[in-house]
């Protein structure tokens, strides 16, 4: 896998997050993260978004979505 998750900092991330969801008053929806990142990796339409970038984009080329999905969900867990 090409990403570069150890060099994220998940308490920075998380607390973005947080401060993000409390400015826009969807905080409530934070609480749903899981099952909507799971539903964006399910869509066919965001899979083929994710097809394109690659394509226009070599250095995602040997990235899957699916992966980029689980990585999302592993970090805000």
């Amino acid at each position: 896998m090409k990403t570069r998750q150890p060099d994220i900092n998940r308490e920075t991330l998380r607390a973005a997050l947080n401060a993000t969801s409390k400015q826009r008053m969807s905080v409530e929806i934070l609480q749903e993260k899981e099952k909507i990142l799971r539903t964006i990796q399910a869509d066919a339409v965001m899979g083929q978004r994710w097809e394109r970038y690659c394509k226009d984009n070599y250095y995602a080329n040997d990235i899957r979505f699916d992966n980029i999905v689980d990585v999302l969900i592993d970090l805000v867990r």
